[in-house]
């Protein structure tokens, strides 16, 4: 408006005055070229980020189906448990969620598992089963405390129990559920350095209400004893690539469970805990499986076409 003021003035046409520039008329501004540079921007964009997407997926090769564990551990997968809030499967509200919410797919997943389990050797009538994973954090402890609400809903006496790989033998003297053997003579007892010799252990028995709220050592020659208690026994043992207990504990075991999380393992890791368990037979539980991820990368597994025709 200035501009045309100074314009229609008188002196405009003075020795000094020049128009430097001319402000843009609205209706002549080229919006809808804009607009149109910021769409074609926006889906420029959108298959970048798509193409990005696919090929991050094209590269990974976590572990996420019975396909990779078969291929790589050589083992079966049991089971394909999907994610779930960890608080609701938590050991004190276990068979309360199970119990509430028995259609659902956690609930159902865990039945199944059972069911495997107890189809394997079908004519055994004690089951010792040490679950073991690849690394902490996996989700062992929900597995075991699922299998035993299950067990426990088929009227099937059931115990949890956490291996305590920290074990050392101590004085003659009732300590940790062991007794000591106390023949050994006071040199076999007594050392320089002042080390702890092994000495010959006497397992006596383990009362029930020791092992209610506390956790207890336990040896693997236990495991057999307390068969006379409970038809299902559950042992957790430590991620076996950091050590050999789950192994160790298998040889007084009926089945040996590696948890492992839907895609946080790589095919190189399974390949470590085969050579690590050698000939010992084993079976996987895929924990964590996001059930809408899986169905869209078609994998084929059961899970996958139970989603599809629920």
């Amino acid at each position: 408006m200035r501009l045309g003021r100074v314009k229609s003035e008188a002196y405009v046409d003075q020795t000094g005055v020049e128009f430097v520039t001319r402000a843009l008329d609205p209706v002549d501004s080229n919006n809808a070229e804009n607009v149109k540079r910021i769409v074609v921007g926006m889906f420029g964009a959108l298959l970048v980020a798509l193409l990005a997407a696919m090929a991050a997926e094209g590269l990974d090769n976590k572990v996420r189906s019975a396909d990779h564990v078969r291929a790589f551990l050589r083992a079966p997968t049991l089971a394909m448990i999907p994610k779930v809030n960890p608080r609701r499967v938590a050991p004190a509200a276990m068979r309360s969620y199970i119990e509430k919410n028995p259609d659902s797919d956690f609930s159902e997943s865990i039945r199944n598992l059972y069911l495997e389990l107890m189809s394997q050797k079908s004519g055994l009538r004690q089951r010792v089963v040490v679950i073991t994973s690849v690394k902490a954090g996996d989700g062992k402890t929900t597995i075991a405390n699922g299998l035993a609400a299950v067990a426990e809903a088929f009227d099937v006496p059931s115990k949890v129990i956490e291996f305590d790989r920290h074990f050392q033998y101590g004085p003659p003297e009732m300590k940790s559920g062991v007794e000591v053997d106390a023949t050994a003579t006071e040199a076999e007892t007594s050392s320089s350095v002042q080390v702890t010799p092994i000495q010959p252990a006497v397992i006596r028995p383990i009362e029930e209400a020791e092992w209610r709220g506390e956790a207890q050592p336990l040896l693997p020659r236990q495991l057999i004893d307390m068969t006379d208690r409970w038809s299902l026994i559950i042992v957790e043992a430590p991620p076996i690539l950091r050590s050999r207990d789950a192994k160790a504990l298998a040889a007084n075991a009926t089945d040996v469970l590696v948890v492992m999380e839907w895609g946080g393992v790589s095919p190189g890791a399974l390949k470590a805990i085969r050579k690590a368990f050698g000939r010992v037979e084993i079976g996987a539980v895929i924990n964590r499986v996001n059930l809408k991820a899986h169905a869209r990368r078609g994998y084929g597994d059961s899970i996958d076409y139970a989603a599809r025709y629920a």
